[in-house]
């Protein structure tokens, strides 16, 4: 999920253009539609995490927790989302905004209810996220030395094909076991 949300943020501007600009759709909704997936991509870890930990606190017996976060996340939002809107200087963006805090704050209380349960993760854990961190970083720091406006759809797309190939090699270099299987994987097609 973290080199997804860091293409999503990297790659806005193509992928809406790819996916909505034709017709009615203007080069100006494309510039405040990309830079609202911009923000939404800061929300795609919490959204992820969501979807696994609940089903985890589940298995754990554990239906309250979710339920809680669920009622307080939705309870929050709408008055943070208005409050952001209306009385901030972040306008339109105030709603995304207010997603991601809640979404955040929801999946952080959801993970500790679920550390609760069956403990924290390991440190391997920890250090293999903190590799692939490093490596993304890198990467994302090299893509943006391109500018990604200037560059047509086929040169955005053959840049984040290069970007994904760059960071698969990294964490290989790193030792993460995940490029690994994605590399035997490629193998296993060719």
């Amino acid at each position: 999920v973290l080199p997804s949300t860091a293409f999503i943020a990297i790659f806005a501007h193509p992928i809406v253009q790819l996916l909505f600009e034709r017709g009615a759709f203007s080069p100006a909704d494309t510039e405040l539609t990309a830079s609202l997936l911009v923000v939404y991509a800061g929300g795609v870890i919490a959204f992820s995490a969501h979807r696994i930990l609940t089903p985890a606190l589940f298995a754990w017996r554990d239906p309250i927790s979710p339920m809680v976060l669920t009622i307080a996340a939705v309870s929050v939002k709408l008055p943070l989302a208005i409050g952001l809107t209306h009385y901030s200087s972040l306008g339109l963006w105030g709603i995304p905004v207010a997603h991601i805090i809640v979404a955040n704050l929801e999946a952080l209380g959801l993970a500790i209810a679920l550390f609760r349960k069956c403990g924290a993760p390991s440190l391997s854990f920890w250090s293999d996220n903190s590799r692939m961190a490093a490596a993304l970083l890198l990467v994302s720091l090299l893509v943006f030395l391109v500018p990604t406006h200037e560059l047509s759809l086929a040169g955005s797309f053959s840049l984040l094909t290069a970007a994904s190939v760059i960071y698969v090699v990294l964490t290989h270099v790193l030792g993460l076991p995940y490029a690994n299987e994605v590399l035997s994987r490629i193998r296993a097609r060719f």
